[in-house]
């Protein structure tokens, strides 16, 4: 994705948590993990925000056999389990718009077959009861479906922050670009192939001040001790 702006980039470097509408642990998660996912109803649309009834998740996987962003498969439950709370997952509600729910192996839990690659767990989550003539439902700020991307085990980076495609500020804006990595012995960020920064930890955080209109990329690459590398770029 593009980010339209310029950057100016001011180094830091801190251990903060990630804001997203999921956020899970592992950071990197496997098919065959254990998950705990937690949804924050004050992130995306914001639709569930102040509900106080139970919350369930429509759930399904994307798959190397999806056609689209849209084709979940092995849908938890069946495809037509929309609103049936027999068949969907209820969430634990943790906290004042906070709920939680915990996959044990996905492959598993969905019924992947091993011939698939899970490449994201699909969610949309609702209200237990219609509310008016429908539920009250919760998805990403644009509507679409909200996404747990799945990792191969090892190696791996992500630009975490920004999160949004594309993402837009107005000028003078100060942007946070945040990078996590696993398994990585360096890590390495890069404005428009520029190197404009490098660390031997897992984690980095910037904060850009937008001076001038444009598109800027960002690509950051983690290596681990055989000089392998895994690339993120935004």
């Amino acid at each position: 994705m593009k980010i339209k702006f310029i950057l100016i980039i001011f180094l830091a470097f801190y251990q903060i948590g990630i804001s997203q509408v999921l956020s899970s642990s592992p950071q990197f998660p496997a098919d065959t993990d254990t998950i705990t996912i937690t949804y924050d109803a004050t992130k995306g649309n914001k639709a569930l925000v102040g509900y106080t009834g139970d919350v369930y998740a429509h759930t399904g996987v994307i798959t190397n056999s999806s056609t689209s962003p849209s084709d979940w498969r092995h849908v938890k439950g069946d495809p037509n389990s929309w609103g049936n709370n027999s068949k969907e997952p209820k969430m634990t509600r943790i906290g004042t718009n906070l709920y939680q729910i915990i996959i044990a192996n996905p492959r598993k839990y969905y019924g992947v077959p091993n011939t698939e690659t899970i490449l994201d767990l699909a969610f949309v989550f609702r209200s237990a009861s219609k509310v008016g003539s429908d539920y009250i439902v919760g998805r990403n700020a644009d509507g679409s479906d909200i996404f747990l991307k799945i990792y191969q085990t090892g190696l791996n980076v992500n630009i975490t922050s920004p999160s949004q495609t594309p993402y837009f500020v107005n000028l003078n804006d100060s942007v946070k670009i945040e990078v996590v990595s696993s398994d990585a012995k360096n890590l390495s960020l890069y404005i428009t192939d520029n190197l404009v920064a490098h660390t031997d930890t897992n984690h980095i955080i910037y904060y850009a001040k937008a001076v001038a209109y444009g598109d800027t990329w960002i690509k950051a690459i983690a290596k681990d001790v055989y000089n392998h590398s895994k690339i993120d770029s935004t």
